[in-house]
């Protein structure tokens, strides 16, 4: 569906078809971008390693950390490319607590990165931010670190036909957006019922949020990589 189709369906469901309107269209699309971040999000809808302006960092000489694209909310793996060259070494995805205790024992280390961590929080508006720390500090300029990640739609549906995602989690997307609405109206009798209805039939579509625990367990049990011996 295209952001027309999107908002006569919000109408449709919500029951909004009164003149005019009672949500005006400018909050139906955001309640819609909330509605398909939450997707891209639950779901994991929005894969991404190929996007330069979002993937790609450009390494300092001397510096370890370096804050993430906010549209990314998770980073699953990461490469580093050597200036010069077109050979991406891998970099482990690691703890907090490893990458950190390696960075107190050798305050010092430069060189190519071998391990990194990810901390911070996002919305996919910027309003927050992530930040990546490697273990080591490169030497020289000109290289690059490559991420596989995990992120949001990079444009707002008011700025776009179509919303990023696949159609079929579109009226996943309607029911977030009627969720969201209904929640506006929490003095209105009966709109908290119609909040939780769509919010049951989106998780239909879509599941439950893990909470912070699940995430947590599921960064440990990711595998490590073998790295390639380093020349």
């Amino acid at each position: 569906m295209d952001r027309a189709a999107l908002i006569a369906s919000f109408r449709k469901e919500s029951g909004d078809r009164g003149v005019p309107a009672f949500w005006p269209e400018p909050d139906v699309s955001e309640f819609l971008d909330q509605g398909q971040n939450e997707c891209a999000e639950r779901a994991r809808l929005l894969p991404d390693k190929t996007t330069p302006a979002v993937t790609r960092i450009a390494l300092v000489t001397g510096q370890r950390e370096y804050r993430i694209h906010p549209k990314i909310f998770d980073v699953v793996g990461a490469t580093i490319q050597r200036p010069g060259g077109a050979r991406r070494w891998p970099v482990d995805l690691s703890s907090g607590d490893t990458v950190q205790g390696i960075i107190d024992r050798s305050p010092n280390r430069s060189g190519w990165g071998e391990r990194f961590y990810v901390y911070g929080s996002g919305n996919g508006e910027g309003t927050l931010g992530k930040f990546l720390v490697l273990d080591r500090a490169p030497t020289v300029n000109g290289g690059y670190l490559h991420l596989d990640v995990y992120r949001y739609p990079l444009e707002k549906l008011e700025d776009s036909d179509y919303p990023e995602i696949e159609p079929r989690y579109h009226p996943a997307m309607v029911h977030w957006a009627c969720k969201v609405a209904y929640e506006t109206r929490d003095m209105e009798y009966g709109a908290s019922d119609r909040s939780k209805f769509h919010e049951v039939e989106f998780e239909k579509l879509i599941g439950a949020r893990h909470d912070a625990n699940v995430m947590r367990k599921h960064l440990r049990h990711r595998a490590g990589r073998v790295r390639p011996a380093r020349f």
